[in-house]
Parts: structure tokens; sequence; C-alpha cells
């Protein structure tokens, strides 16, 4: 749901009155609190595997290029 709606129902149902920009903050922060520890875990687990590949060229790959 987009977050002036959700902003709008919160305004209606509560009489709590603030800013779309307010609640796009809390969002980013709860899935910064959230996903953090995943993050942190997944980082681990690759840097310690032993293998890492990544993109010499720099040119974009041609299938990529197909879909922008």
């Amino acid at each position: 749901m987009p977050v002036e709606r959700q902003v709008k129902k919160y305004r209606q149902r509560f009489g709590v009155n603030f800013t779309t920009t307010t609640f796009n903050n809390w969002i980013i922060r709860a899935s910064e609190l959230r996903l953090s520890p995943l993050i942190e875990r997944l980082s681990s687990i690759q840097m310690n595997s032993g293998y890492i590949c990544r993109e010499r060229s720099e040119e974009m790959p041609s299938y990529n290029k197909k879909m922008l």
C-alpha cells in the first residue's frame, strides 16, 4: 500500500498526524534494525567462503543491455 494511503489511514483511525517523510523514515529505520543482522551474517558467510566473483569488464553484459 502506498505510504500516503497508510498515513491517511493512521490519521483517520487513530487521529495521529505525521508526514509521509516521518513515516518513510520509520520504515527505513525499522528495516535497518531488522535486516542488519541478516546482512552481516550473509556478508560473513560470503567473505569466509574463499570464493568471491565479480564482473571484471567495464562494459555491461549484453543480456543486461536488452533489459534496459
